[in-house]
C-alpha cells in the first residue's frame, strides 16, 4: 500500500511538470470574470486525478463551477452533463457559450443541450458560421480570437 501511495505521488509529480494551461485561458477567463459572466469548466476526466491537476493553477480555482464526467456520471456529448454545469450557475442554455476544441463532444453536445457554442480550431476561419449554423462559430486558438468570437455571441465590449 506504501509503494502503490509513493508511486502514484511520483507520478502526479512527473506529469504535473507537463501540464500547462493554453496562453490565452487565463487572460480570457479574468476577462469574463471582471465583466461579471459566470465561468464553468466541464471535462470528461476522472475526478482523483483532475482535481490535483486544477489545484496547479489558481486562475482554475476561481471559476463558479466545475463539472467532471467521473463525478456526474455522464460524459459530453452527453446533454446532462452541460446541464449540470447550467444548474450549477444558475443560467439558462440560451444565455450561455460553450468553447471548446472537440467539435463532437464539446461542440454539438453543447448544442444539443441548447448552449451556443464556439470551437477553437486550428483553421484559418474566425468568427465564420459552422454548416450554417448560426449558433456555432469557430475561433482560432487565441485571446483575440475567442474575444471577437464571444462579441458575435453577444457578449459586450467588456469581455
Amino acid at each position: 500500500e506504501d509503494e502503490v501511495r509513493e508511486f502514484g505521488a511520483l507520478f502526479r509529480s512527473l506529469s504535473a511538470e507537463q501540464l500547462h494551461l493554453r496562453p490565452y485561458v487565463e487572460p480570457l477567463l479574468a476577462a469574463l470574470k471582471d465583466s461579471g459572466c459566470k465561468t464553468a469548466i466541464v471535462s470528461n476526466t476522472e475526478a482523483i486525478l483532475t482535481r490535483f491537476d486544477l489545484s496547479l493553477f489558481p486562475v482554475l480555482q476561481n471559476v463558479d463551477a466545475v463539472v467532471l464526467s467521473s463525478e456526474a456520471g455522464v460524459k459530453k456529448p452527453d446533454t446532462k452533463i452541460f446541464r449540470v454545469a447550467l444548474e450549477m450557475l444558475r443560467a439558462s442554455p440560451g444565455s450561455s457559450v460553450f468553447v471548446g476544441d472537440n467539435f463532437e463532444e464539446d461542440i454539438l453536445g453543447a448544442r444539443r443541450a441548447g448552449l451556443r457554442a464556439i470551437y477553437i480550431g486550428e483553421g484559418e476561419e474566425n468568427g465564420e458560421t459552422i454548416a450554417g449554423e448560426p449558433r456555432i462559430l469557430q475561433a482560432l486558438p487565441n485571446l483575440h480570437a475567442i474575444q471577437q468570437g464571444l462579441k458575435l455571441m453577444g457578449w459586450g465590449s467588456t469581455v
